[in-house]
């Protein structure tokens, strides 16, 4: 309709202005109905050419309106599409800094893996070093309940320490060690192997039995403390430790520290009180914390606590479980002095 009434207004457009005239009114109602713009602009123009004055004016400023909208749309259109043409030559531009990128931090990598299995060597030979140590000592020891506790430190060794530095190497080769935030990672991992090596040879180098044997007892408990969980002793200065002989020394040492690390594992308490008190030719300790407690068959499947049992009956002593679950934890062992 919009072609044929255009078509007609051009056929009278000499012969009947007037009639030509409608018909271009009739396109450009049409035009503007169905919103076609090349309709508009075509009828408009017709309708400028038919018209004189007042008339050939308003259709002049809609033809110009009209047309302006036209070039704005074709710009904006424009605009965009070089835009697009940017982006996509920046991308490609930064695809091919990644890929430089990449062939220099596998270079980089490669350094890093030699530098890592440098760290690995060192761990392990230290690991080795200190299994052999444990293994030798076991060797003199007497006690039955301290073998065993060497043979579990030893699959500490291997259970824990083991698995941090087979973690630390699996995540040094998959990730990206250039970003800080994997640099971070990685150093903290490393601190935990370095302090989880430290912790198991102050756990099993020689021990002071002299003079200066309660203050590493003193040391060793304060190593528990943290944040969270305040150990506390009462009469630990009250006992003639010169009057104990060493070897029940070394189990009182041990004991204690079975016991807080098994707090530690499983207690969840806030407080421990250790009190130590001498009845007549025999010492008294007591240990408590508010954690959760256990049962007896609880206790059964722990071998740290069977460890602290076999401790004591060794030196002829006496040791008694609290077994009220959920009311805290309480060991009470009495040794012959």
């Amino acid at each position: 309709m919009i072609g044929s009434y255009y078509h007609l207004s051009e056929f009278y457009q000499k012969s009947n202005p007037n009639l030509a005239t409608d018909y271009a009114l009739m396109t450009y109602k049409k035009a503007t109905k169905l919103k076609n713009i090349e309709g508009q602009l075509l009828s408009l123009k017709l309708l400028i050419e038919l018209n004189t004055g007042n008339k050939s004016k308003e259709y002049s400023l809609k033809y110009l309106d009209i047309n302006d909208s036209i070039t704005k749309v074709r710009q904006k259109s424009k605009n965009q599409f070089a835009k697009i043409k940017y982006d996509s030559k920046k991308e490609k531009e930064e695809n091919l800094k990644l890929k430089a990128q990449k062939v220099l931090e596998s270079e980089h990598q490669k350094k890093r893996n030699l530098i890592l299995y440098l760290v690995v060597g060192i761990i392990t030979v230290i690991s080795i070093s200190i299994t052999n140590l444990l293994l030798a000592r076991n060797k003199r020891e007497k006690i039955k309940a301290s073998y065993t506790t060497e043979i579990r430190i030893a699959k500490k060794l291997h259970d824990e320490l083991a698995n941090d530095v087979y973690h630390t190497m699996a995540f040094a080769e998959t990730q990206d060690l250039s970003t800080n935030h994997n640099k971070e990672i990685l150093i903290s991992n490393l601190d935990t192997i370095y302090s989880r090596t430290r912790n198991i040879s102050r756990e099993n180098n020689s021990m002071e039995t002299g003079p200066l044997f309660i203050s590493d007892l003193k040391e060793m408990m304060s190593g528990f403390n943290t944040p969270e969980v305040n150990v506390i002793t009462n009469g630990m200065d009250s006992i003639n430790w010169m009057a104990l002989d060493n070897n029940k020394k070394i189990i009182i040492y041990r004991v204690i520290q079975e016991l807080l690390v098994n707090m530690k594992k499983h207690s969840k308490c806030s407080l421990v009180v250790l009190t130590l008190k001498k009845t007549k030719n025999k010492l008294q300790i007591d240990y408590t914390d508010n954690g959760v407690g256990a049962t007896l068959e609880q206790l059964n499947l722990k071998n740290g606590l069977q460890n602290v049992e076999n401790r004591i009956q060794a030196i002829k002593g006496i040791i008694t479980f609290d077994t009220k679950s959920n009311k805290g934890f309480k060991v009470q062992f009495i040794i012959p002095m």
